[in-house]
Formats: structure tokens, C-alpha cells, sequence
């Protein structure tokens, strides 16, 4: 998915279970997001965090947070998405995948309605 999208740099973890029990595998991913029509950057360094939290035979649910650094801002917000996978109850081969992502911030930024507009047009441009 990254590569076709013309993003660098991906380097993964294996997916590994946790000390704490605190999820059942996570696995960090570091990419470089490619920006081509960002006016702040044109790329973005980035690590992502997937945990799986439940895991069933009908349903897996992710959180994946996303934090950028190296761009401006970056160390103002990270932004946190959960992934639901459930299967079809009419289909034995397909799934539903419902993605939910929030913006979260964690010092004050003048530029907050900037991010949070261009995060919700660049994730629907993403997932629609």
C-alpha cells in the first residue's frame, strides 16, 4: 500500500505480543509519507503503531497511532485510528472494514484548524 502510493523509506517490525497483556500483537512501522501536494512539506517522516486488541474468528479490532516528525508542528498532535474487521454474516468470503481517526493534540497550536481540515481531506481522499 505504501510503495504504491510513492511513499519511502518502510521499514516494519515483526508483530510481537506484548509483556503487559495490554493488547494480543503490536508491530511499529516507520515510512516516509511522500506529500506531493502539501505547501507545508513534501514529506513527512513517521512512525505508526498497530495493536491489535481483540481477536476472534469474526472480528479483529485495531488501534494505529501515527505520529510525524521533522515537519512543522509535528510534535504538537499525533492522530489515533481504530480499525474494526468483522465478517458478513451472509458471506463466508468477504469482510466490512470501518476506520475511524481522531486528531489528537497534545500542545497548543495556532495552526489546530489547519491540521485537523487538511487530516479529514487527505484521509478521505485516502479511504473514499
Amino acid at each position: 500500500m505504501y510503495r504504491n502510493r510513492g511513499d519511502k523509506q518502510i521499514n516494519s517490525t515483526p508483530w510481537t505480543e506484548p509483556s503487559d497483556k495490554s493488547h494480543v500483537l503490536s508491530k511499529t512501522l516507520q515510512v516516509e509519507f511522500q506529500l506531493p501536494n502539501n505547501t507545508i512539506a513534501k514529506k513527512c517522516p513517521a512512525t505508526r503503531t498497530f495493536k491489535i486488541v481483540e481477536k476472534s474468528n469474526t472480528k479483529m479490532l485495531l488501534r494505529v497511532t501515527t505520529k510525524c516528525s521533522g515537519v512543522s508542528n509535528s510534535a504538537d498532535f499525533y492522530i489515533e485510528e481504530e480499525w474494526l474487521v468483522a465478517s458478513l454474516p451472509t458471506s463466508s468470503n468477504s469482510c466490512a472494514l470501518r476506520i475511524s481517526a481522531v486528531v489528537v493534540f497534545e500542545k497548543f497550536t495556532m495552526m489546530k484548524n489547519q491540521i485537523k481540515t487538511h487530516h479529514d481531506k487527505e484521509s478521505a481522499a485516502f479511504w473514499l
